[in-house]
């Protein structure tokens, strides 16, 4: 339950963010001891700091706890349910984002590309400044706030890409199934062939997979061939030669399975004769 909440969501069309940030959710909320909220899914770039108090994750079989050392990074996709303690309120400070630098971040940070969220802990202080100066900028939006809220997020952005992942179990693990499927991406990976990649019994991966992500890792390789799917439609290849290229059964499956993960249709993704340029690429 949120007992306060400061909020404010922005589409600054002004430079330095015109396009590098489309749209920007900045948010201070102080949601009760006790309480959670339901499995939630991201639908956006999100990053978040607490000031006070703590919180477990459902999804992650509540280890997976935020604290005032902590920073969260969640990329589109990921899963998570938060769970207060029962000690005291949880207080935080979150930040979300759309535009060409959440793109960039996110096709550059290896978590993103399989849906998972990363807590740095203990995470540099430079880094929760730099995230709640961001929020204070995005509620306020004093003078010329645009160009010392880039300036912080880009060094906040900056610092996640040149550190390495936490040394945990669920970061390894994410970093190594992302390495394994991408080495070769239109193959349909079973589980089986995963556990054989990564030499550990096929059991293990699946109990440790679902424990970090909330999800067994088939589903997460299915949301993985349906990424690479949207980028070959989009570049105008048709659904036939998609569902072929990524191993499907036939068209006919390969579109329920579109549907059922993006909410879409694969035809609605192809480019129509306006969006291709005269060398006969999609122009967008």
């Amino acid at each position: 339950m949120i007992l306060q909440r400061r909020y404010c969501n922005h589409r600054p069309d002004i430079a330095p963010l015109r396009h590098a940030c489309t749209e920007i959710g900045a948010s201070r909320d102080t949601l009760r001891r006790g309480t959670g909220s339901r499995p939630t899914r991201a639908n956006r770039l999100a990053l978040l700091v607490t000031d006070a108090g703590s919180i477990t994750d459902g999804m992650h079989d509540g280890k997976v706890m935020h604290n005032r050392t902590s920073l969260t990074v969640l990329p589109p996709g990921a899963w998570f349910e938060e769970i207060v303690g029962e000690k005291e309120d949880w207080i935080v400070q979150y930040l979300t984002l759309e535009g060409d630098w959440a793109k960039a971040f996110c096709r550059d940070w290896p978590p993103a590309r399989g849906g998972m969220f990363i807590r740095y802990d203990p995470a540099p202080r430079v880094w929760r400044d730099d995230l709640r100066a961001c929020v204070q900028l995005g509620l306020d939006q004093p003078r010329n706030w645009t160009w010392s809220f880039a300036r912080h997020l880009s060094a906040l952005l900056h610092g996640i890409l040149a550190a390495p992942l936490p040394v945990d179990r669920s970061a390894n693990l994410i970093e190594r199934m992302t390495r394994v499927v991408e080495s070769d991406p239109f193959r349909a990976w079973s589980v089986p062939q995963l556990a054989e990649a990564l030499d550990m019994p096929t059991s293990t991966l699946a109990h440790q997979f679902r424990a970090i992500a909330g999800q067994p890792p088939a589903q997460w390789v299915c949301r993985h061939r349906i990424d690479r799917a949207r980028q070959l439609l989009s570049q105008g290849l048709g659904v036939a030669e998609v569902a072929d290229r990524l191993g499907f059964a036939n068209p006919y499956h390969f579109s329920r399975v579109f549907k059922a993960v993006s909410g879409r249709t694969p035809s609605s993704l192809i480019p129509g004769p306006d969006d291709v340029n005269p060398r006969g690429q999609p122009s967008r």
